[in-house]
């Protein structure tokens, strides 16, 4: 079973002001190298920024939780994740939304380094998803 992420107003209009950011400075160069240079520095960080930020998916498969982000791929083994909870921040991860769920694996659910936030669009679904192929799983 495959979700989409879950894309939230502030976090599009975020998104969408840091490409302006990158963009604006286009219309205020003059015509030569360095413009061609930061054309070129432009429009990579613009493709970079948005299949980052809205192409992410999660995906239930026999034995992993595969998390996409754009070019990147993550396997999650399910025996791994001891915890998962819903909550609100803003750490860079596979979440293109505020509300996300964190998802705790390993040996320690206290590490920040054993974290992953993600933001499937339709959670409750999603959580009993994982409950199915994480029967131990803990919900604080």
């Amino acid at each position: 079973m495959k979700f989409r992420s879950k894309i939230d107003l502030a976090f599009g209009g975020l998104m969408l002001v840091l490409i302006a950011i990158i963009v604006s400075p286009v219309f205020f160069l003059e015509q030569g190298t360095f413009f061609w240079v930061y054309v070129t520095f432009a429009i990579l960080m613009v493709v970079w920024f948005v299949t980052l930020s809205f192409f992410n998916s999660y995906t239930f498969e026999e034995k992993h939780l595969v998390i996409k982000s754009g070019f990147f791929k993550m396997r999650l083994n399910y025996s791994l994740i001891i915890n998962a909870k819903v909550v609100k921040n803003l750490k860079l991860s596979f979440a293109s939304s505020l509300e996300r769920i964190e998802l705790s694996f390993g040996a320690s659910r206290d590490s920040d380094w054993n974290r992953i936030y993600i933001s499937p669009s339709k959670q409750e679904e999603f959580f009993k998803e994982l409950k199915k192929h994480c029967p131990e799983l803990t919900n604080n």
